[in-house]
């Protein structure tokens, strides 16, 4: 698949309808859930148009063992002109991505699919960050009888931190943040705070206009079947990751520097509103 993001006229009339007949804040993308905010994605969607961009993607995957799994995957779906790099370690607790962002931005060594190894990378604005953090937040010591390690009101105060630290390095950057994939009963995590975790976090998104892949929506009917271990997928299972992964960064636009400045000034008045 390719990753040139390019909107057709016909797609942005759909996006300014959706809008001006005020229909539901989230709108289920096909082929898999994704959700899209309409203010944002029409005028994006329009201005794509007018403009639109067709250089190779800068693409920063960040997130625990699952995506370790399926980043290479990603790489090999995408467009060979696109630099899919994942960071070079498993991203773990919320807290330990508030304490590390901003080296997973600006490292000098990341996690690159064509080679399969740690390769050396100059500095760069990426152009899209995928990211997840949430499975070893619902972790709980020494059971499951014991608290999570990091609380929901704590996970989402990471992610807006998280937020604020890529947005900084690049803003121009789109923005997709991955729900957590579901999970089966094990001794040290409950099967339901997946789903509260998911929830909490898709209401920030919303607050701050990022685009979500559901990717815990798109494994829930597999995961009896697809998971290894509890947690971690087989290959289809990581196959089927990838290939929502990929769907959702296809999905959405990828504005220029100036159009982005504008759409992150009108969502900062949104939000002061």
């Amino acid at each position: 698949m390719s990753l040139m993001r390019t909107r057709s006229r016909e797609s942005c009339f759909i996006l300014i309808l959706l809008e001006t007949f005020g229909m539901e804040n989230r709108v289920r993308g096909v082929p898999h859930s994704f959700f899209f905010y309409p203010k944002a994605y029409a005028l994006i969607g329009v201005l794509s148009a007018v403009s639109p961009v067709g250089e190779a993607a800068e693409v920063l995957l960040i997130g625990d063992s699952i995506s370790l799994e399926y980043w290479v995957r990603v790489q090999n779906g995408s467009s060979p002109a696109d630099n899919v790099f994942h960071i070079n370690e498993n991203a773990l607790t919320s807290s330990n991505g508030v304490a590390k962002i901003d080296s997973w931005l600006d490292s000098p060594h990341y996690w690159d699919a064509p080679l399969g190894e740690v390769v050396a990378v100059p500095p760069r604005p990426w152009n899209i960050i995928h990211f997840n953090l949430g499975l070893h937040d619902i972790t709980r010591l020494p059971d499951k009888s014991g608290p999570p390690a990091t609380t929901v009101s704590d996970y989402s105060n990471n992610l807006r931190a998280i937020i604020g630290a890529m947005r900084a390095h690049s803003p121009s950057a789109t923005l997709i943040f991955a729900t957590s994939t579901p999970i089966l009963a094990q001794p040290n995590r409950l099967v339901e705070d997946v789903s509260l975790y998911n929830a909490a976090a898709a209401t920030l998104m919303e607050e701050e206009g990022i685009f979500v892949n559901d990717l815990y929506t798109e494994m829930l009917p597999f995961v009896d079947e697809y998971s290894r271990d509890g947690t971690h997928f087989t290959a289809e299972g990581s196959t089927l990751n990838a290939q929502n992964v990929v769907s959702a960064i296809n999905s959405v636009p990828e504005p220029s520097g100036a159009l982005q400045t504008v759409f992150s000034t009108l969502l900062l008045l949104r939000r002061r509103r």
